[in-house]
C-alpha cells in the first residue's frame, strides 16, 4: 500500500486523510504523540475568522509560512492545495479568500502568494507566472531554508544536519530571559534579515539552553 516507503529507511511517516507526512523530530513519544496531534486536517488553513488568523500570527518566527490570496473554488486554490500536501508537517499554508481578510494579511491582490521566513521582515513573493501544483513545489523547494531558525524537539533532524560543503553553519546559544542573551538575539535579528539573501548557504541555529 505504501511502496514509497524502502524498507530500512530509516524514516517515520505518518499517513493521515491519504496524506504522508513525515516526522522529523526526536524519537521520544511523548513528543511524537504532540507533534501528530497538531497535524492540521487540511494541507492548507483558510483563514475566515480571527480564530485562523491568530493561529498564522502564533506562528511567526517558529516556522516558515506560506500564504496566498485565490478565489475561492478557483483552480489556482486547488493547485496551492496539492503542492501544499508534500510539504505537510515541514511548512504551514494558509490562503484567504475575500479581500476582508486579504487586507488583514497583508495580501493586496488575487493570485499573490508570500512566503514569510522565521526572524525575517520580507516576505518572499512568488513570480505571478507561478500557478501550478509543481511550479509552487519548486518555488517552495528553491526558497524554504531561512537564514536562522529555531532548534526544537519535532525540527531536531530537519535542522541539526550536516551542512553542505558550500554551507555554513552558526550555533546560537541565547537565554532570552537574560539582558545578554536578549541583546544577542536583537544581533542575530538584524544578521538574519540582512543576509537573506544568503539563506541555503549560511544558517543560524537559534539554541535555548534552558
Amino acid at each position: 500500500m505504501y511502496t514509497d516507503v524502502d524498507k530500512g529507511e530509516d524514516t517515520i511517516h505518518v499517513y493521515k486523510d491519504g496524506f504522508k507526512i513525515e516526522y522529523n523530530g526526536v524519537r521520544d513519544p511523548e513528543t511524537f504523540v504532540g507533534w501528530m496531534m497538531d497535524i492540521p486536517d487540511d494541507p492548507v488553513t483558510i483563514i475566515n475568522d480571527e480564530h485562523d488568523l491568530e493561529e498564522f500570527e502564533d506562528l511567526e518566527d517558529e516556522t516558515v509560512r506560506i500564504i496566498g490570496y485565490f478565489e475561492p473554488g478557483s483552480a489556482a486554490l486547488k493547485e496551492f492545495e496539492e503542492a501544499a500536501e508534500d510539504f505537510m508537517g515541514e511548512i504551514e499554508f494558509f490562503a484567504v479568500v475575500t479581500s476582508k481578510w486579504a487586507r488583514k494579511v497583508g495580501l493586496k491582490r488575487i493570485g499573490e502568494v508570500q512566503m514569510l521566513r522565521p526572524f525575517e521582515e520580507d516576505p518572499i513573493f512568488a513570480p505571478t507566472s507561478v500557478d501550478t501544483e509543481e511550479e509552487f513545489e519548486d518555488w517552495v523547494e528553491k526558497h524554504k531554508e531561512p537564514v536562522m531558525q529555531k532548534l526544537t524537539l519535532e525540527n531536531y533532524f530537519n535542522v541539526w544536519k550536516d551542512p553542505d560543503e558550500d554551507e555554513r553553519m552558526i550555533l546560537a546559544f541565547v537565554d532570552e530571559e537574560t539582558r545578554e542573551g536578549r541583546a544577542m538575539k536583537k544581533l542575530l535579528d538584524k544578521i538574519a534579515d540582512e543576509n537573506a539573501e544568503h539563506a541555503g548557504t549560511l544558517e543560524i541555529v537559534l539554541i535555548d539552553p534552558g
